[in-house]
């Protein structure tokens, strides 16, 4: 019997390597016969350098310093991949939100400045060719920040660059589906700052590029998408689909008996372009069931209509998220959660 483990990270308390290892314990206590394929995954969101530079044999190119979404100096680094002369960098590396304390959340004054910097030492270096994913920043600003820190170093002769966006969510730049109504909340805006965050993204989209406002993805990193594809030709990409393209992940699945998948909160945006969305997709086209596990499930009558054979939420009803987020108290739950899926969907089977 093969199961391939194939996790995003679980926001907030463990990296998606620490959740695969922990769901294989639980399948190995239960069938310690049983192939147990990990395959760590990110969608462009946190961890994705990770995972990439993890999967690919890549190497770290540390950075003295960088800036965090309030223009506070803080050590950083990109990743270079050698089998495709790629340098991967994520936002929330530099300006995401697990750079800030929850007081300190605050979209309107947030600037992707330090995600500009990031890139213009890397270009320094001599990279040319970049991946760039955008999950899980503290801003909203549509980009301008990043433009200042390029502008600022380059003037207007920015060398020829190519750059794809792995884009962790597909919405448009600005109205009701836009980075500001749909994921200022999240990073901290009121009712009044959503409106005005808002107001300031459509002021961005105007003249030749407009058109770039609505493309999927223009939303993704509080508008990041936008200013990478209008100002600097950025290929707008689906994240999950990229990055399971990159790790060869259908021939990984091949033969597969059961996948294993999930990320912190499994609801309706799971199903617009999140990893587990693209591990089901994949698993769907070779037919192999997929059971979904995530510390929060909401929807999951829309889940399940979707493929997904089950959905476990990993905490009990009532944890509170002080208690959920600990890392070592959520990786438990992981390993009782994948045994309680051998018990459900695996035991009875011969093949192992």
């Amino acid at each position: 019997m093969k199961i391939v483990v194939a996790p995003d990270s679980f926001k907030g308390c463990c990296t998606a390597l620490e959740a695969a290892t922990a769901l294989r314990q639980g399948i190995s206590e239960v069938l310690p016969d049983a192939e147990v394929l990990t395959v760590p995954l990110a969608d462009g969101g946190e961890g994705t350098t990770g995972v990439l530079v993890s999967s690919l044999q890549g190497q770290w190119s540390p950075l003295e310093f960088g800036f965090d979404a309030l223009l506070r100096p803080v050590r950083t680094h990109y990743g270079y991949l050698p089998s495709t002369g790629q340098v991967v960098m994520e936002a929330a590396e530099t300006i995401g939100l697990p750079r800030l304390k929850k007081e300190e959340y605050n979209p309107i004054q947030a600037s992707s400045y330090g995600l500009g910097y990031q890139l213009v030492q890397a270009c320094d270096a001599g990279y040319r060719h970049f991946l760039i994913g955008l999950g899980g920043t503290a801003t909203c600003d549509g980009g301008k920040g990043m433009l200042r820190a390029i502008r600022e170093h380059f003037g207007s002769a920015i060398p020829s660059i190519k750059i794809d966006v792995l884009c962790d969510v597909n919405n448009p730049l600005f109205g009701p589906q836009g980075a500001a109504c749909i994921f200022a909340p999240q990073k901290g805006a009121n009712p009044d700052e959503i409106v005005q965050l808002d107001q300031n993204l459509r002021a961005m989209a105007v003249g030749e590029k407009a058109r770039f406002a609505q493309l999927p993805g223009a939303g993704a990193g509080g508008g990041l998408g936008f200013a990478l594809a209008a100002y600097l030709d950025a290929n707008l990409l689906q994240g999950s689909k990229k990055i399971l393209e990159i790790i060869h992940f259908n021939e990984k699945i091949s033969n597969a008996d059961l996948i294993i998948t999930g990320e912190g909160k499994m609801d309706g945006q799971t199903l617009c372009a999140k990893l587990p969305s693209g591990v089901l997709k994949a698993a769907m086209r070779q037919s192999i069931p997929v059971v979904g596990v995530a510390g929060k499930v909401e929807q999951q009558d829309a889940l399940l209509r979707q493929g997904f054979l089950r959905i476990y939420p990993v905490n009990p009803p009532g944890i509170p998220d002080e208690m959920a987020l600990q890392t070592d108290y959520a990786l438990s739950r992981l390993t009782l959660t994948a045994k309680q899926i051998c018990k459900d969907v695996l035991l009875g089977k011969n093949n192992c």
